[in-house]
């Protein structure tokens, strides 16, 4: 049986809770800053209350934020792996600091169908199609890519675990793949 993938986003609704980085931060001038580094530099403030902080936390650097919750899921999926490191972020809301998890992705894995991913100039990735026979056995993954990104894809088994368990600030997009 061939896995469907899917990309991760985050929830848009009308109101929703946004972790803010100080002002001027850059999410890609922030990513070279962060190699050899695994903890932002700043502390994020919440736009909402505590209880509204979602388990993938949109934010101004529009970096992937997960909840400690999101990351213990994620982490049994991809037991082993050593491409993955983490970056801690803290989040300021009500006065209390709320850890979250931002993957880094050290290595760029060969998924793609190249055929069929249509890229832009040089090596950017339009859309992206996935060789099935290169993504066997993976369940959270990225684009090949930047080391930080939010192209990221899981598995329809990690997504289905990610339904029923109750994750808040998730939807997801299917990915081509064959």
């Amino acid at each position: 049986m061939s896995l469907k993938y899917y990309y991760l986003s985050w929830e848009e609704k009308e109101e929703m809770t946004i972790a803010r980085a100080p002002e001027r931060t850059l999410g890609y001038e922030l990513a070279k800053a962060m190699v050899g580094h695994d903890k932002l530099p700043f502390i994020l403030e919440s736009s909402g209350n505590l209880g509204d902080l979602p388990d993938y936390l949109p934010n101004s650097i529009a970096w992937p934020m997960m909840s400690t919750r999101f990351v213990e899921l994620v982490t049994r999926y991809i037991a082993g792996r050593k491409d993955i490191s983490w970056i801690e972020a803290l989040v300021k809301c009500d006065e209390n600091l709320i850890r979250y998890q931002i993957p880094r992705f050290d290595r760029k894995l060969d998924i793609l169908n190249e055929a069929k991913t249509i890229f832009a100039k040089g090596d950017f990735i339009v859309k992206a199609h996935l060789s099935l026979s290169k993504t066997e056995g993976l369940h959270f993954f990225s684009l090949p890519d930047t080391p930080i990104t939010t192209r990221i894809v899981i598995s329809e088994i990690l997504k289905k675990e990610v339904t029923t368990s109750g994750f808040t600030g998730i939807t997801f997009e299917k990915v081509a793949s064959s």
